[in-house]
């Protein structure tokens, strides 16, 4: 997923602040908004590239099969970005030390898409039908991660704060510097 680091720093600003549940509730509203807005502007770009690059190309996309393919475009795209936002809370339970109950949701969600791909097989669907089942399959782990954090007050309220994206964002900024000199020096 493509979230540059954030998700390995909201883990770790999660487990510094799990022990300060208002601090915690700082951290996690914060790092939502952030996978919120910004899987929205992923979500945004990956629709313009899908349609003007792609699918208005006629080499690549046969008039006949325009409207299939911007409704998987539609539909993949909606299902990236539900699969963003659950890596939020990812994110956030493995910060809290909760890996083994995220595993569980994470195996339930596999065995979805593994019967997402057999009935796509079993009932011949096309690329759009295999879209739609994966998206239901994200949908429900979604679902999932939502209701059991209401039990753990994760997102108690919603109050963003700047300063915490700053600390999220350095630490970000130090994680992507240590992984380029781990690149230099292997080369």
């Amino acid at each position: 997923m493509v979230d540059l680091g954030f998700g390995l720093a909201l883990i770790r600003a999660v487990s510094k602040e799990r022990d300060n549940p208002e601090m915690l509730g700082r951290v996690t509203s914060t790092g939502f908004v952030f996978f919120f807005l910004f899987g929205f502007v992923i979500l945004s770009v990956g629709f313009l590239i899908g349609n003007f690059y792609y699918i208005e190309n006629p080499a690549l996309i046969k008039s006949s099969i325009k409207l299939s393919a911007t409704h998987t475009n539609l539909l993949l795209g909606l299902f990236f970005y539900v699969n963003y936002i659950s890596t939020f809370f990812r994110s956030v339970y493995e910060g809290l030390g909760k890996f083994i109950f995220y595993s569980k949701i994470a195996i339930i969600y596999s065995f979805l898409t593994l019967l997402a791909a057999f009935f796509s097989w079993l009932f011949a669907l096309d690329i759009a039908g295999l879209a739609t089942l994966m998206l239901v399959a994200a949908t429900v782990q979604l679902l999932l991660l939502v209701v059991f954090s209401k039990t753990s007050n994760m997102l108690q309220d919603l109050k963003p704060q700047i300063l915490i994206l700053v600390s999220l964002g350095r630490f970000l900024v130090s994680v992507s510097e240590f992984r380029e000199q781990q690149f230099l020096v292997q080369r």
